[in-house]
Protein backbone atom coordinates (compact mmCIF):
# COMPACT_ATOMS: atom_id res chain seq x y z
CA UNK A 1 0.00 0.00 0.00
CA UNK A 2 2.83 2.38 0.83
CA UNK A 3 4.53 1.65 -2.50
CA UNK A 4 1.27 2.34 -4.32
CA UNK A 5 0.96 5.68 -2.55
CA UNK A 6 4.55 6.55 -3.48
CA UNK A 7 3.62 6.19 -7.16
CA UNK A 8 0.09 7.63 -6.91
CA UNK A 9 0.74 10.86 -5.02
CA UNK A 10 3.44 12.22 -7.40
CA UNK A 11 1.23 11.35 -10.37
CA UNK A 12 -1.67 13.36 -8.93
CA UNK A 13 0.61 16.25 -7.97
CA UNK A 14 2.00 16.31 -11.50
CA UNK A 15 -1.52 16.29 -12.99
CA UNK A 16 -2.64 19.14 -10.72
CA UNK A 17 0.48 21.19 -11.50
CA UNK A 18 -0.01 20.75 -15.26
CA UNK A 19 -3.71 21.64 -14.98
CA UNK A 20 -2.86 24.82 -13.08
CA UNK A 21 -0.06 25.81 -15.47
CA UNK A 22 -2.22 25.28 -18.58
CA UNK A 23 -5.50 26.38 -16.98
CA UNK A 24 -6.20 29.04 -19.60
CA UNK A 25 -5.81 26.62 -22.48
CA UNK A 26 -7.43 23.64 -20.76
CA UNK A 27 -10.44 25.18 -19.06
CA UNK A 28 -11.25 28.31 -21.06
CA UNK A 29 -14.89 28.25 -22.25
CA UNK A 30 -15.18 24.49 -21.77
CA UNK A 31 -18.27 24.42 -19.56
CA UNK A 32 -21.35 23.19 -21.38
CA UNK A 33 -19.48 22.17 -24.54
CA UNK A 34 -19.04 18.68 -25.93
CA UNK A 35 -16.90 18.18 -29.00
CA UNK A 36 -17.70 14.75 -30.42
CA UNK A 37 -15.11 15.18 -33.18
CA UNK A 38 -12.35 15.49 -30.58
CA UNK A 39 -13.23 12.17 -28.97
CA UNK A 40 -13.58 10.53 -32.37
CA UNK A 41 -10.12 11.70 -33.42
CA UNK A 42 -8.61 10.77 -30.04
CA UNK A 43 -10.15 7.29 -29.98
CA UNK A 44 -7.34 5.68 -31.94
CA UNK A 45 -4.66 7.16 -29.69
CA UNK A 46 -6.57 5.94 -26.64
CA UNK A 47 -6.58 2.44 -28.14
CA UNK A 48 -2.85 2.71 -28.87
CA UNK A 49 -2.20 3.58 -25.22
CA UNK A 50 -4.42 0.75 -24.00
CA UNK A 51 -2.79 -1.78 -26.32
CA UNK A 52 0.67 -0.52 -25.36
CA UNK A 53 -0.14 -1.10 -21.69
CA UNK A 54 -1.36 -4.62 -22.43
CA UNK A 55 1.72 -5.28 -24.57
CA UNK A 56 4.09 -4.78 -21.64
CA UNK A 57 1.90 -6.70 -19.16
CA UNK A 58 0.82 -9.80 -21.09
CA UNK A 59 3.94 -11.82 -20.24
CA UNK A 60 3.69 -10.90 -16.56
CA UNK A 61 0.07 -12.09 -16.50
CA UNK A 62 1.15 -15.42 -17.97
CA UNK A 63 4.04 -15.73 -15.51
CA UNK A 64 1.63 -15.04 -12.66
CA UNK A 65 -0.69 -17.78 -13.92
CA UNK A 66 1.88 -20.52 -14.52
CA UNK A 67 4.69 -19.95 -12.01
CA UNK A 68 5.01 -19.58 -8.21
CA UNK A 69 5.06 -16.18 -6.54
CA UNK A 70 8.82 -16.24 -6.00
CA UNK A 71 9.40 -16.55 -9.74
CA UNK A 72 6.84 -13.83 -10.45
CA UNK A 73 8.80 -11.43 -8.25
CA UNK A 74 12.11 -12.28 -9.91
CA UNK A 75 10.62 -11.87 -13.37
CA UNK A 76 8.96 -8.58 -12.50
CA UNK A 77 12.28 -7.07 -11.46
CA UNK A 78 14.03 -8.47 -14.54
CA UNK A 79 11.45 -7.33 -17.07
CA UNK A 80 11.28 -3.86 -15.47
CA UNK A 81 14.98 -3.37 -16.20
CA UNK A 82 14.63 -4.82 -19.71
CA UNK A 83 11.71 -2.53 -20.57
CA UNK A 84 13.78 0.49 -19.54
CA UNK A 85 16.58 -0.87 -21.71
CA UNK A 86 14.22 -1.42 -24.63
CA UNK A 87 13.01 2.18 -24.35
CA UNK A 88 16.54 3.56 -24.66
CA UNK A 89 15.80 4.58 -28.25
CA UNK A 90 12.78 6.57 -27.13
CA UNK A 91 14.79 8.32 -24.42
CA UNK A 92 17.41 9.25 -27.02
CA UNK A 93 14.90 10.61 -29.55
CA UNK A 94 12.25 12.13 -27.25
CA UNK A 95 13.87 15.61 -27.07
CA UNK A 96 13.84 15.79 -30.89
CA UNK A 97 10.37 14.41 -31.70
CA UNK A 98 9.19 17.79 -33.01
CA UNK A 99 12.06 17.82 -35.50
CA UNK A 100 11.61 14.15 -36.38
CA UNK A 101 8.00 14.76 -37.45
CA UNK A 102 9.27 17.40 -39.91
CA UNK A 103 11.87 15.16 -41.56
CA UNK A 104 11.34 13.56 -44.95
CA UNK A 105 11.36 9.80 -45.44
CA UNK A 106 14.97 9.60 -46.63
CA UNK A 107 16.18 11.51 -43.59
CA UNK A 108 14.11 9.30 -41.30
CA UNK A 109 15.73 6.19 -42.76
CA UNK A 110 19.19 7.66 -42.15
CA UNK A 111 18.18 8.52 -38.60
CA UNK A 112 16.97 4.96 -38.03
CA UNK A 113 20.30 3.54 -39.14
CA UNK A 114 22.25 5.97 -36.97
CA UNK A 115 20.02 5.23 -33.99
CA UNK A 116 20.75 1.52 -34.38
CA UNK A 117 24.49 2.08 -34.87
CA UNK A 118 24.65 4.17 -31.70
CA UNK A 119 22.04 2.32 -29.67
CA UNK A 120 23.08 -1.31 -30.21
CA UNK A 121 26.45 -0.93 -28.40
CA UNK A 122 24.71 1.19 -25.76
CA UNK A 123 22.31 -1.68 -25.09
CA UNK A 124 25.28 -3.99 -24.45
CA UNK A 125 26.47 -1.59 -21.76
CA UNK A 126 22.92 -1.53 -20.41
CA UNK A 127 22.75 -5.33 -20.25
CA UNK A 128 26.05 -5.39 -18.36
CA UNK A 129 24.67 -2.82 -15.91
CA UNK A 130 21.50 -4.89 -15.45
CA UNK A 131 23.62 -7.97 -14.76
CA UNK A 132 25.54 -6.13 -12.04
CA UNK A 133 22.36 -4.72 -10.50
CA UNK A 134 20.49 -8.02 -10.45
CA UNK A 135 23.40 -10.14 -9.25
CA UNK A 136 24.98 -7.76 -6.74
CA UNK A 137 22.01 -5.78 -5.42
CA UNK A 138 19.09 -8.19 -5.79
CA UNK A 139 21.08 -11.41 -5.50
CA UNK A 140 19.45 -12.96 -8.58
CA UNK A 141 21.54 -15.50 -10.46
CA UNK A 142 20.02 -15.56 -13.94
CA UNK A 143 21.75 -17.55 -16.65
CA UNK A 144 23.75 -15.88 -19.40
CA UNK A 145 21.08 -17.00 -21.84
CA UNK A 146 18.54 -14.81 -20.04
CA UNK A 147 20.71 -11.73 -20.56
CA UNK A 148 21.31 -12.63 -24.21
CA UNK A 149 17.56 -12.94 -24.75
CA UNK A 150 17.10 -9.65 -22.91
CA UNK A 151 19.44 -7.96 -25.37
CA UNK A 152 17.61 -9.53 -28.32
CA UNK A 153 14.34 -8.32 -26.77
CA UNK A 154 15.57 -4.72 -26.66
CA UNK A 155 17.32 -4.41 -30.05
CA UNK A 156 14.31 -4.48 -32.45
CA UNK A 157 12.82 -1.35 -30.87
CA UNK A 158 15.80 0.63 -32.14
CA UNK A 159 14.96 -0.54 -35.66
CA UNK A 160 11.22 0.12 -35.68
CA UNK A 161 10.87 3.15 -33.39
CA UNK A 162 11.41 5.62 -36.25
CA UNK A 163 8.83 3.71 -38.32
CA UNK A 164 6.22 4.38 -35.66
CA UNK A 165 7.00 8.10 -35.74
CA UNK A 166 6.76 8.03 -39.52
CA UNK A 167 3.42 6.20 -39.54
CA UNK A 168 1.91 8.59 -37.01
CA UNK A 169 3.16 11.57 -39.01
CA UNK A 170 1.58 10.13 -42.16
CA UNK A 171 -1.72 9.51 -40.32
CA UNK A 172 -1.36 5.73 -40.58
CA UNK A 173 -1.70 5.12 -36.86
CA UNK A 174 -4.00 2.17 -37.53
CA UNK A 175 -1.01 0.16 -38.75
CA UNK A 176 0.76 0.83 -35.44
CA UNK A 177 -2.34 -0.42 -33.63
CA UNK A 178 -2.66 -3.56 -35.76
CA UNK A 179 1.03 -4.42 -35.44
CA UNK A 180 0.88 -3.98 -31.65
CA UNK A 181 -2.16 -6.26 -31.43
CA UNK A 182 -0.34 -8.87 -33.54
CA UNK A 183 2.64 -8.62 -31.19
CA UNK A 184 0.40 -9.17 -28.17
CA UNK A 185 -1.18 -12.23 -29.80
CA UNK A 186 2.22 -13.71 -30.66
CA UNK A 187 3.58 -13.07 -27.18
CA UNK A 188 0.51 -14.54 -25.50
CA UNK A 189 0.57 -17.71 -27.60
CA UNK A 190 4.30 -18.30 -27.11
CA UNK A 191 4.07 -17.61 -23.39
CA UNK A 192 1.31 -20.16 -22.96
CA UNK A 193 3.36 -22.74 -24.85
CA UNK A 194 6.82 -22.07 -23.40
CA UNK A 195 6.42 -20.89 -19.81
CA UNK A 196 5.15 -24.26 -18.48
CA UNK A 197 8.23 -25.96 -19.97
CA UNK A 198 10.98 -23.35 -19.68
CA UNK A 199 9.82 -20.92 -16.99
CA UNK A 200 11.34 -17.43 -17.06
CA UNK A 201 13.54 -18.30 -20.03
CA UNK A 202 10.42 -19.16 -22.03
CA UNK A 203 8.84 -15.82 -21.12
CA UNK A 204 11.87 -13.77 -22.17
CA UNK A 205 12.23 -15.83 -25.35
CA UNK A 206 8.55 -15.21 -26.17
CA UNK A 207 8.93 -11.47 -25.64
CA UNK A 208 12.05 -11.36 -27.83
CA UNK A 209 10.37 -13.29 -30.66
CA UNK A 210 7.32 -11.02 -30.54
CA UNK A 211 9.56 -7.94 -30.81
CA UNK A 212 11.30 -9.32 -33.89
CA UNK A 213 7.92 -10.20 -35.39
CA UNK A 214 6.79 -6.61 -34.83
CA UNK A 215 9.90 -5.39 -36.64
CA UNK A 216 9.19 -7.71 -39.58
CA UNK A 217 5.59 -6.48 -39.82
CA UNK A 218 6.70 -2.86 -39.85
CA UNK A 219 9.24 -3.59 -42.58
CA UNK A 220 6.61 -5.44 -44.57
CA UNK A 221 4.30 -2.45 -44.25
CA UNK A 222 7.08 -0.10 -45.36
CA UNK A 223 7.99 -2.25 -48.37
CA UNK A 224 4.36 -2.47 -49.44
CA UNK A 225 3.95 1.29 -49.12
CA UNK A 226 7.09 1.90 -51.19
CA UNK A 227 5.89 -0.41 -53.96
CA UNK A 228 2.66 1.54 -54.15
CA UNK A 229 4.54 4.83 -54.45
CA UNK A 230 4.66 7.86 -52.19
CA UNK A 231 1.62 9.65 -53.53
CA UNK A 232 0.02 10.98 -50.38
CA UNK A 233 -0.22 9.59 -46.91
CA UNK A 234 -2.81 6.95 -47.59
CA UNK A 235 -3.45 4.11 -45.23
CA UNK A 236 -1.82 0.85 -46.20
CA UNK A 237 -4.93 -1.22 -46.85
CA UNK A 238 -2.98 -4.07 -48.42
CA UNK A 239 -1.08 -4.59 -45.17
CA UNK A 240 -4.15 -4.35 -42.95
CA UNK A 241 -5.99 -6.88 -45.05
Amino acid sequence: DVLLLIFTIPAWLKAIAIAIYFRKQAFANWIGKFDAAFFRDAQLFFLLTLVGLLEIKIDLLCINYFLPKSEVGRYQVLIMFLIYLKNAGFFLTAPFIKNIYRMNRASLHKLRNRLFAFGAPLLLIGIAAIFVALSQIYGFNFSRGIYLLGYLFAVPHLLYLIETYQLIREKRERIVLMVSIAGIGCNLLLNMLLIPQFGLTGAIFSSAISQWMILILYRRSEDSFNRRGHGGYRENRAFLN
